[in-house]
Parts: structure tokens; C-alpha cells; sequence
């Protein structure tokens, strides 16, 4: 275990109460010890992990927090965060994250920059617990007594044997749930997933996560056979960054409760970020569509309209002086549409309007 990142600390700055005195940050490249050095899952591979340790003081008390990412992660916590907190009031970690929030604001909020202020946020948070001498669970506050946790790994490059021997591992240990990575090669997944049934036993839940491999169609497929040949009762399908990014209702109809019989709960969903504001519940919003008339008073795009193609440009509409309100066009302003005595567009009556609208 090397650390990549220089440690860095911030001296108090407060002025009675408990206040944060500073940040100490680490970063740690961790090697995996998958086959030759790697591990991979549905569509991506990697040979190391980087975490970042961030430690918060106040009190004489130490809080803990990490999240995982590039080195970079740490250095965001050095030159954007580290000298923010110290001052603040240790055990106000709500607002310790909003100032935070606020100086990250020209540097960027998401990706490193919301990595680096987790990471420092959930020091934070342990700190607070650590100096009020409460389990964490109880000052964040607890909603529940018990949590459920799974293992999850089962990496796709991993040999049968050692997939089958983590998986049950977990299950010697304890643990009623476990998660292996599918779809990397599809045609290998039977032969895999039967022997992890066979290893981990019936009363095991058994998970399944693609990562990101499959389309739609492919995800609806799967789901249905995963439940029906090895009873897997969660499955993660995320789709393929590529396809179907505004479909991830199609992935949710197969969604069903567990122990129940069906296909199994379905995590599915695209990469919303990618099309920002696409989404309304699933579907697309309702556009209107090209061909429709143009409203009275507003010049149609030329090339929607044929008849508008080969006539002169028109010069730039003058703003209505009343009776309309600024910003609508005068439809007087409109070039007389070519075969229209009266000045007409087609489709309108004297008055500008949709005549289909009028008879409605």
C-alpha cells in the first residue's frame, strides 16, 4: 500500500465551541488480485483501486471518511476544502457541507468535486458521533434497528472455482445475499451462474449485476431467465450508454417483489446525464410535431413550409406597437404567400387564424 498524495493539515481558527481544527487527507493505490492482476465486470476493467481517506479534527477527536476515485480527489480536498472548515462548528456538519458546496461552486460540483466533498462530509459526520460519544448510526438518525447486506464481487474474468469459492465464502460467513457481475460474455453466464447456485445452496439470494452490458431487449431477456433458472432475485441493468437512454421504464416492467414468483426486481435505467431533462417518468416529453401550422402572427421556418422555399427574404419583422404585447409579430409583417391574393398563408382565415382550429 503506497500513499500517492501529499498529507496535508490546517491549523485551528476558532473561537470558543467545538471547532473543526482541520483536514488530514490520504490517498492509497490498492492492487487487485484478480487473475493476472485484474478484475473486470460487464464493460469495464481495471488492475487497482484508488482510495481516498479524509480525517477531520476537532476536540481531540478524529473523524473518518473515504470515498474512491483518482488522486485528484485528494488534491480537490487540499486546495478547495481544507481551508473552508477550520473555524467551524464540529458538530453542525449540515452546515460545514454547505459551505462546502458553496466554495466548490467555480471548481465543479460534480464528479472530483462531489467525491471530494463526500468523502469530507462523512468525516464530518463520524466526527460528530465520536465527540457526542454516540454510534454513527444513531446521530444521523437511524430509521432502522438492522440493515441487510449482501457481498458483492463474483468479477466475470474470475475462474469458475474462485467464483464459486467467494460467493460461498460469504455465505459460511453469514451473509444471505450475494452479487456476481454478468454479461461480459453472455455465453459463458449459464454455465457460471449454475455453478454459484450450486456452491452458495437454495436458501442463499442470489443478485446479478451487468453493469451496463445490455440493451433493453437484452435486459428483459435476461431478467426472465435469470429468475427462472437460478432464481436470482435482484438484477441491476443499467443500459448500454448507447442504446434506449430514454427507455428505462420498458427495463422497470419487470420489476416484481422479492420471493415472489416473476422475474426478479429489475434496477434498470439509462444515463440521464446525457440528456438532460429528457426524462418524465420514463418517456420522453411530448414534442410538437413539425408539420404543424404555424401560429398566427409568427413566421414559419422556411424549410417546413414548401411554398416558402423561392420567395424573397423577408425583412426582419417589426415588434406590434399594441393589441398584441411585446415580442409577437405583426402578421402584416409576413411576405404575401405565392398564390394567395389577399396576402393569406394557406390553411388560414382572414383573420390569421388555423381554420381548422376555428371549425373546432
Amino acid at each position: 500500500m503506497g500513499e500517492d498524495a501529499v498529507t496535508s493539515r490546517s491549523g485551528p481558527d476558532a473561537k470558543g465551541g467545538v471547532a473543526i481544527e482541520g483536514l488530514d487527507v490520504h490517498a492509497f493505490r490498492l492492487p487487485t488480485d484478480g487473475p493476472d492482476g485484474w478484475e473486470e465486470d460487464g464493460t469495464l476493467r481495471w488492475d487497482a483501486t484508488t482510495v481516498i481517506v479524509v480525517e477531520a479534527h476537532a476536540g481531540g477527536r478524529t473523524g473518518i471518511g473515504y470515498t474512491y476515485g483518482d488522486v485528484a480527489v485528494a488534491a480537490f480536498v487540499e486546495s478547495q476544502l481544507a481551508a473552508v472548515l477550520p473555524g467551524g462548528d464540529a458538530l453542525a456538519p449540515g452546515a460545514a457541507w454547505h459551505r462546502m458546496s458553496a466554495a466548490v461552486r467555480n471548481a465543479g460540483r460534480s464528479g472530483v468535486g462531489a467525491m471530494a466533498v463526500s468523502a469530507v462530509d462523512v468525516a464530518l459526520w463520524d466526527l460528530k458521533a465520536r465527540l457526542l460519544e454516540l454510534p454513527l448510526f444513531r446521530v444521523l438518525p437511524a430509521f432502522h434497528d438492522r440493515v441487510p447486506v449482501y457481498g458483492s464481487g463474483g468479477f466475470t474474468n474470475y475462474p469458475t472455482g474462485r467464483l464459486a469459492e467467494q460467493l460461498a465464502g460469504w455465505v459460511e460467513q453469514g451473509i444471505p445475499r450475494v452479487k456476481l457481475k454478468t454479461s461480459r460474455r453472455p455465453e459463458e453466464d449459464p454455465r457460471r451462474l449454475t455453478a454459484v447456485r450450486e456452491a452458495i445452496g437454495a436458501d442463499t439470494e442470489l443478485f446479478a449485476d451487468a453493469n451496463g452490458a445490455l440493451g433493453r431487449k437484452e435486459a428483459l431477456y435476461w431478467a426472465r431467465r435469470l429468475a427462472g433458472d437460478w432464481d436470482v432475485r435482484w438484477f441491476g441493468c443499467v443500459l448500454r450508454a448507447h442504446l434506449d437512454l430514454h427507455r428505462p421504464a420498458r427495463c422497470r416492467q419487470a420489476r416484481a417483489a422479492p420471493h415472489r414468483p416473476g422475474p426478479p426486481a429489475v434496477a434498470g435505467g439509462g444515463h440521464p446525464h446525457r440528456r438532460p431533462g429528457a426524462l418524465v417518468h420514463g418517456r420522453l416529453p411530448r414534442r410538437r410535431a413539425r408539420t404543424a401550422p404555424p401560429r398566427p402572427g409568427h413566421q414559419a421556418p422556411r424549410r417546413a413550409v414548401p411554398h416558402l422555399r423561392r420567395t424573397p427574404a423577408a425583412p426582419r419583422p417589426r415588434l406590434a406597437a399594441a393589441g398584441g404585447g411585446a415580442g409577437r409579430h405583426r402578421a402584416d409583417a409576413l411576405p404575401p404567400a405565392r398564390g394567395d391574393e389577399d396576402g393569406r398563408r394557406p390553411g388560414t382565415d382572414a383573420a390569421g387564424r388555423d381554420r381548422r382550429r376555428s371549425a373546432g
